[in-house]
Order: C-alpha cells, then sequence, then structure tokens
C-alpha cells in the first residue's frame, strides 16, 4: 500500500510541475502581448515575476533563456512597428 501511495504523490507532484510550467508559459505570452499592444510597463513587472519564479523552481540559466526569448519577441515587434 506505501508503494501505490507514494507512486501517487509522484504522479501528481509531476502534474503540479507541468501545470506549473504552462502556467508560466501562458503568463509570459501574456507580457509579450501585453508589451506589444497594451501597456509596455505592466508587462515588463510581469515579465520580471515570471524571471523570478523561473529562477526559484527551475535555474538562473532557464530564467535567463526565458528572458532572452521575451526580449527577442518584443524587439522583433518593434521591428515590425
Amino acid at each position: 500500500m506505501p508503494a501505490k501511495h507514494c507512486s501517487n504523490y509522484y504522479l501528481v507532484n509531476s502534474f503540479l510541475h507541468i501545470f506549473t510550467y504552462e502556467k508560466l508559459c501562458i503568463s509570459e505570452f501574456k507580457a509579450i502581448y501585453m508589451y506589444i499592444w497594451c501597456d509596455k510597463e505592466e508587462a515588463d513587472n510581469i515579465h520580471q515575476t515570471i524571471l523570478k519564479t523561473v529562477s526559484l523552481l527551475f535555474t538562473k540559466d532557464e530564467a535567463n533563456k526565458w528572458d532572452d526569448y521575451f526580449k527577442e519577441k518584443i524587439s522583433s515587434a518593434d521591428t515590425k512597428n
């Protein structure tokens, strides 16, 4: 019985990890959209919060990748306008 409980724990924990990652991705896309079309300051605040969260949950290198992606997307949008 404890082995089944343990495997359920890891299954639930991995799903929570996946859903957290997906929520961060959606929030980052929202920040990119807001930066391009709405309020740049609010978008930057959201992005900075996401970077702090990613560096806490994952690694600083992963947060840097997210930051690079954000900057790439907003800069490509700036060149199109």
